[in-house]
């Protein structure tokens, strides 16, 4: 979500194919986010939630938790 800090009021949110997102990293570059499920790929999508073409890293291992 993004958040008014002066209202903290929810101004805008972002639906990916990833139901349960459980890390996410900022992409100041592809001007996207970097993120991943429990045991998913990690996909970098723009501020929409549309997945960014040739941005997908293969990953299995399971319990990722963070990115930077």
């Amino acid at each position: 979500v993004r958040i008014d800090t002066g209202t903290l009021s929810v101004v805008k949110t972002i639906t990916t194919s990833i139901a349960s997102i459980r890390a996410i990293a900022w992409d100041p570059v592809l001007k996207g986010f970097w993120i991943c499920g429990w045991a998913d790929a990690i996909v970098c999508v723009d501020t929409n939630g549309v997945a960014i073409a040739g941005k997908t890293i293969p990953n299995t291992y399971a319990a990722k938790y963070g990115l930077a």
